[in-house]
């Protein structure tokens, strides 16, 4: 029997949309899974952006459907993980920074977003091959369309 990651053993469905507790477990998770500090500091400032008056799409509550997904997606209906061992925590750790600076006047919210990604988790000691995972998945979502959730293998909860 194949072992379940432990971003999903320890990381229950959430039906609650955009609760700040919930997103703050799946961040304590999917900086644990590669044994990175999960700052209190850096999960209240992705909640904090999460949460700005100008954000009518890309909001906590995008971010914690996007999670809720992921997290349904890798344990399945059987309960068994289709995920391999560090896809899931590049995948989380890219959907909390995809949209983490957005301002819909600007036409370089990914760029910034992936800057931030690094800026925040190479100093809590995420190894610099994931962090270019997470910097390629963020990046990726500048050009994302439904089309290209229909060519995935993967479960995209960035699809518009």
């Amino acid at each position: 029997m194949q072992q379940r990651h432990s971003f999903l053993t320890t990381m229950p469905h959430v039906s609650a949309v955009g609760d700040h507790e919930s997103l703050r477990r799946y961040w304590a998770c999917s900086m644990s899974t590669a044994g990175a500090a999960s700052s209190s500091g850096a999960i209240e400032e992705l909640l904090q952006r999460w949460s700005e008056p100008h954000r009518a799409y890309h909001t906590t509550q995008h971010l914690q459907e996007a999670m809720d997904l992921l997290s349904t997606w890798c344990t399945g209906s059987s309960g068994s993980s289709r995920c391999a061992s560090n896809w899931p925590s590049a995948l989380a750790r890219a959907l909390f920074f995809h949209d983490a600076i957005y301002d819909p006047h600007r036409a370089d919210n990914e760029e910034a977003s992936a800057q931030l990604a690094r800026s925040i988790l190479g100093p809590l000691g995420v190894p610099g091959e994931m962090l270019s995972a997470v910097d390629r998945l963020i990046r990726v979502t500048l050009s994302f369309s439904k089309d290209d959730c229909t060519k995935c293998q993967e479960p995209i909860a960035l699809c518009p």
